[in-house]
């Protein structure tokens, strides 16, 4: 299947291991590569298939993407605006960095297929979207 997984608990504290049995279910022949981010609150991860299947790590922000953006304009446009290069980015390094200077409405500036995660630090929150379409599915759960 590919994609990306994760988990978040305030307070928690994870480790890469929280993710591998995740990603290894989400492994198909084929993935290029699997990749973790883990730490007080989250665990993250991707198994990649496709380039733009993505982890970032941005100051106070963490994105797992699964994205096919198109018209990137607006996007790159913003993160300039703040003096960061958005040639230098990756796709998920653009998505915290569009999050991360416009909040949550930074969503209505993408085009394409997506489903992506954000952990935003500060906030201590969990933001999960997908494309209007729902092109790229996400599926979630809560256990209380």
């Amino acid at each position: 299947m590919s994609g990306i997984c994760g988990v978040c608990e305030p307070g928690a504290l994870f480790d890469q291991p929280t993710v591998d049995a995740m990603l290894a279910a989400l492994a198909v022949p084929g993935d290029l590569q699997r990749e973790a981010l883990a730490g007080r609150s989250f665990a993250m991860g991707v198994s990649r298939r496709w380039p733009e299947q993505q982890l970032a790590s941005i100051p106070g922000v963490q994105i797992a993407s699964n994205s096919d953006l198109i018209d990137l304009r607006e996007l790159k446009a913003l993160v300039k605006r703040s003096g960061i290069d958005p040639a230098a980015l990756t796709s998920a390094e653009l998505l915290g960095w569009a999050y991360k200077l416009a909040g949550l409405g930074f969503v209505s500036l993408l085009s394409g297929a997506f489903a992506i995660a954000v952990w935003d630090e500060e906030a201590r929150r969990l933001m999960l979207a997908v494309d209007r379409l729902g092109i790229n599915p996400l599926y979630w759960s809560l256990d209380s």
